[in-house]
């Protein structure tokens, strides 16, 4: 998965958003490069609003400073993160688990 200068939402993000952020968002700024949410002081949307691919990149300065099994764990941590969101949008997207 690659993060884009021009942000990274997909359907499940904003069916994401929508229930952990029912109050709403920030508005997103129109721009012709980088995230349309990134502020001077970092990402405007609450952490938990975030973009999947967002809170998924793990930087290649932190990847060189993170032992094998540190990068390892993070891996697993990280694949099954992708499964309960996946999950999540399942039981959102057809109305159960309410």
């Amino acid at each position: 998965m690659r993060i884009s200068r021009r942000g990274l939402i997909d359907t499940s993000d904003l069916i994401l958003m929508a229930a952990l952020c029912p109050k709403g968002l920030p508005y997103p700024r129109a721009r012709m490069r980088g995230c349309p949410f990134l502020e001077k002081d970092g990402c405007a949307l609450p952490w938990n609003a975030r973009p999947f691919a967002c809170l998924h990149y793990v930087c290649g300065h932190l990847r060189r400073v993170m032992t094998h099994a540190e990068a390892q764990a993070v891996e697993q941590a990280l694949v099954e993160v992708a499964r309960l969101r996946s999950e999540l949008v399942g039981a959102y997207a057809t109305g159960h688990g309410a």
